[in-house]
């Protein structure tokens, strides 16, 4: 019993920090089952601490998808401003079957 008077007590301590009310079982505000052990695991991960798969995130907040998008953005216009064409690119030798190379010539010296 001892255990249950205590999870209310915490349960009416977090209402009471979270709606700043002085009776916090008087509105419809009701705590989810492993809400702190979740905030700790984000907070761990947002630290940069390794944390479980099972508290691992499964999407990308509005934040997390504009930032990649800007990021992708920025990569491109960077790779369009940066990119050259080697000479060597320009050239368009058709490879097909007919296509045999001539043999390397040797220079011979006498001395």
């Amino acid at each position: 019993m001892g255990c249950l008077v205590h999870h209310q007590e915490l349960d009416a301590a977090i209402l009471h920090a979270i709606t700043g009310s002085d009776s916090p079982f008087g509105t419809h505000i009701v705590i989810e089952d492993d809400y702190l052990l979740r905030e700790k695991m984000e907070n761990l991960r947002e630290g940069g601490f390794t944390i479980p798969e099972d508290f691992q995130p499964t999407d990308r907040c509005a934040y997390e998808i504009r930032d990649y998008k800007g990021r992708k953005w920025m990569e491109d216009i960077e790779d369009r401003r940066t990119r050259r064409i080697m000479e060597w690119e320009l050239c368009d030798i058709d490879y097909s079957e007919e296509y045999v190379p001539e043999p390397p010539r040797q220079i011979v010296t006498v001395i």
